[in-house]
């Protein structure tokens, strides 16, 4: 049996959904799964041996999927992280004989990665599953490893991601770079500072308040990205993508929420610190977050 998984969400939701994903295949054990989203999100589970394909939601043919069928698509089973009813109608006359709509979030206060197997129980599927992380190639790791060597980073490194995806979710960049500096004069620990697509306005301005040494590293691939993470002492930032990333790549991660809901959006994985004071992110102060991170590297 081929099955066919179509989930468009950005970074993080899609993060959050790969336990869903993962549980689903051990359970149904398909010949085949095919994967449809954004190639910047779907990248996370490039060349898992999980995976047989993935597909760019944006291009033909799964881009046309909201208004015609697709002529002979071999699939017999798609599970939709959608309500849109498009999607299943297109997919039944594209041949499709069994289609589970998973609804991408949740009506109840229940985290989203948690609403995702519960789905998947109203389907028949109850199976438990332990955290199993991104499945990282041995050859992954040690590329990691060569990058940290090849730029001088031989003592405890931690990760800071100043930027998110929307203004609101940004803890001010210049609190974030003091914490940092607090970091490395009083741990010794040395700053990997991460720039997405996104971040320059943040990024610009958190560069101008650091003032220990630090590598900046931009746009760099996901899953490479993820390699390093996980070899991290920890990551500390906004809750954003690159935050799903770190904790789904086994890092301890600090995440500061602002407007979002910690309990809904919190990250997925073995190691995940919310850190959550009000619905404006600034109301965190740095005393706040240096007790913490204290309490946590005294360890």
């Amino acid at each position: 049996m081929k099955v066919l998984v179509l989930h468009q969400g950005a970074i993080g939701d899609f993060i959050l959904a790969i336990p869903a994903i993962w549980t689903a295949y051990i359970a149904l054990k398909p010949e085949e799964l095919h994967l449809v989203g954004h190639p910047s999100s779907t990248e996370v589970l490039k060349g898992v041996f999980w995976v047989k394909k993935i597909w760019d939601v944006n291009l033909y043919p799964f881009s046309t999927l909201w208004f015609k069928p697709i002529k002979d698509l071999d699939f017999k089973m798609a599970l939709v992280f959608s309500k849109a009813s498009e999607w299943q109608n297109a997919l039944k006359g594209s041949g499709v004989k069994e289609i589970w709509m998973l609804p991408p979030f949740p009506k109840e206060r229940i985290p989203l990665f948690h609403h995702h197997l519960k789905n998947l129980k109203s389907y028949g599927i109850s199976l438990k599953t332990e955290y199993m992380g991104l499945f990282f190639k041995e050859e992954e790791k040690e590329e990691a490893l060569k990058f940290l060597e090849k730029k001088g980073i031989r003592g405890p490194f931690f990760a800071v991601h100043p930027g998110a995806g929307s203004p609101k979710k940004i803890w001010p960049p210049e609190r974030m770079a003091n914490l940092s500096n607090w970091l490395y004069d009083r741990f010794e620990c040395f700053p990997l500072v991460i720039k997405g697509p996104a971040d320059q306005r943040a990024c610009d301005e958190f560069l101008k308040y650091i003032n220990v040494p630090h590598l900046l590293i931009e746009n760099l691939p996901l899953r490479k990205l993820g390699a390093l993470l996980k070899f991290a002492s920890f990551f500390l930032g906004n809750d954003s993508g690159i935050a799903h990333l770190a904790a789904f790549s086994g890092c301890q991660t600090f995440v500061l929420f602002g407007p979002t809901d910690p309990v809904v959006f919190m990250p997925y994985g073995p190691y995940v610190r919310c850190i959550k004071k009000g619905e404006e992110i600034d109301e965190i102060k740095e005393e706040d977050l240096k007790e913490t991170l204290q309490n946590y590297l005294s360890k």
